[in-house]
């Protein structure tokens, strides 16, 4: 199994949101790491459609400073959070649901530090090294 597949370790990690939408009477968001050796990495978060999801996502968001509107039957609830940038450190643990192993967020902070990466735009691979002509040594070999 790839690392990219396995659980991320309990920690605090920056993120975004990149992607909002209603699925089988669920609202759900997914925050991409946006800093550190984890970026690109996808954290999905689920509320349910009745008063104790919207009042719990309000809540949440309110702790970072957003206000969010929550009736979820009009265009603009799943829009403020794919036009606005949606960041917080979220505090990840590991939990087992049914027999996965999975994340769950249980905190949110608000992020002191700009992102490393736009995880808004398509990620390219132009940082790995099959696309650069030679790798370079931390020192000069042409003198020994």
């Amino acid at each position: 199994m790839s690392y990219r597949k396995r659980p991320l370790r309990t920690g605090d990690y920056t993120a975004t949101i990149v992607h909002a939408e209603i699925r089988d009477e669920l609202f759900e968001l997914v925050w991409v790491i946006d800093t550190g050796e984890h970026a690109w990495r996808n954290l999905k978060e689920q509320y349910p459609l009745d008063d104790w999801g919207m009042e719990k996502l309000k809540s949440e968001m309110s702790s970072l400073g957003y206000i969010v509107v929550t009736d979820y039957t009009k265009p603009l609830f799943i829009k403020q959070f794919l036009n606005n940038p949606f960041r917080a450190v979220l505090k990840v643990e590991r939990s087992v649901v049914g027999n996965e192993l999975r994340n769950v967020i249980t905190d949110r902070f608000i992020p002191l530090t700009a992102p490393e990466y736009n995880v808004k735009k398509e990620k390219d691979d132009s940082h790995f090294f099959k696309n650069k002509e030679e790798r370079d040594l931390p020192f000069d070999i042409t003198n020994t």
